[in-house]
């Protein structure tokens, strides 16, 4: 879902009363379509889209975070990490496209207010469209109606995206704080075996 490109619908109709073209609808769908523009330029400057990790989407468990071995520390972080800079650029392109779509709907809803308050200015005053009708109106057309779909999803995209990107990002932390609390833990040895008298006569004690 998060790589489909918005496409206008063929066969469009707009309801009769509304006075808005199909071939103004497409040109409102073209003129918002602005996201695969900016990738290109991005991509110009150097920024690549992400890469998705080799390794499945890692879990930590408690053996993990008590483990004495340095390189499992490493490797685990390496994977969360990994993962964690997978995400974020995901997240901003579906934030982007929710941006997208978005205005194009704001764009269908001003027009279509406009249309019909201009057709209000024939109408008898008990026959106006009144701002429930306006909002009827905009529903009833068929490409804001898919924009509210794609919205609808890229929202619900976006609410996943965020609670994996704060999960990973809170597993970094906790992987963090076990190396320094391993980096502690060694040196206090290191320490303690070279501390004079220590380490070579472990049952001599001091009075």
């Amino acid at each position: 879902m998060v790589e489909r490109e918005p496409q206008v619908r063929g066969g469009l109709r707009l309801p009769s009363n509304t006075g808005i073209s199909e071939e103004e609808t497409r040109a409102a769908a073209i003129k918002w379509d602005t996201q695969g523009q900016v990738e290109e330029n991005l991509k110009k400057s150097g920024f690549s889209q992400p890469v998705k990790p080799s390794s499945p989407r890692p879990s930590v468990t408690a053996e993990q975070l008590t483990t004495v071995i340095n390189k499992d520390y490493t490797v685990l972080y390496a994977q969360h990490l990994a993962w964690f800079n997978y995400t974020g650029p995901i997240l901003a392109r579906v934030r982007a496209r929710l941006l997208q779509v978005r205005n194009e709907m704001r764009d269908i809803e001003v027009r279509i207010r406009r249309e019909l308050r201009k057709k209000n200015r024939d109408l008898p005053r008990d026959e106006r469209f009144n701002e429930k009708d306006i909002e009827d109106e905009t529903w009833t057309d068929p490409r804001y109606k898919a924009l509210v779909n794609e919205e609808q999803q890229f929202e619900q995209t976006k609410l996943q995206l965020e609670a994996y990107l704060r999960e990973t990002e809170e597993t970094l932390k906790v992987i963090s704080r076990q190396v320094e609390i391993r980096k502690i833990e060694l040196e206090g040895a290191r320490s303690e075996t070279s501390m004079p008298g220590r380490g070579r006569f472990p049952n001599l004690r001091t009075p």
